[in-house]
């Protein structure tokens, strides 16, 4: 499991985007923006 959105962003190599939206469905992370 991810232990913050910070480590997400950082996953997704994408630090200078933000997020804008994050949606729990399922136990899934899905990423909006």
């Amino acid at each position: 499991m991810v232990r913050g959105w910070q480590e997400l962003t950082k996953l997704c190599g994408s630090s200078s985007v933000t997020v804008e939206r994050v949606r729990l469905d399922d136990g899934e992370i899905a990423i909006e923006g």
